[in-house]
């Protein structure tokens, strides 16, 4: 639980940077930039998206968000397909990781009640 870590951190802002700007793009880097561009050299752009999502779902470590972490891995990826650019899937990773974030920071204010 992210909300744990700001509750233990002097530094909050340190931990919102590392997660919602550093954190993105150094996976988006590795995982579109490398792993699906990589794969996508030898099969079409759909596995090479899938098998990439899978990769990074399972880097999270997180049994009970592989599906939705997946998910985003095929949204991510399809965003750096349709674009051509591997920052729109680097801009919505920040984007997607500060909303949580923030919220988990709410929640460890008490600004707003835990789900």
């Amino acid at each position: 639980d992210i909300a744990i870590a700001f509750e233990s951190t002097r530094f909050p802002f340190l931990l919102l940077f590392g997660g919602a700007v550093v954190a993105p793009l150094v996976e988006e880097i590795f995982f579109r930039g490398f792993v699906f561009a990589g794969l996508r050299g030898r099969w079409n752009w759909q596995a090479a998206a899938i098998i990439s999502a899978g990769l990074f779902a399972l880097a999270h470590f997180v049994p009970t968000s592989i599906l939705p972490i997946f998910l985003l891995g095929l949204i991510f990826a399809f965003l750096y397909q349709i674009s051509g650019s591997i920052w729109p899937a680097i801009l919505m990773h920040m984007l997607t990781n500060a909303v949580a974030l923030i919220s988990a920071y709410a929640v460890s204010q008490g600004w707003l009640p835990p789900l």
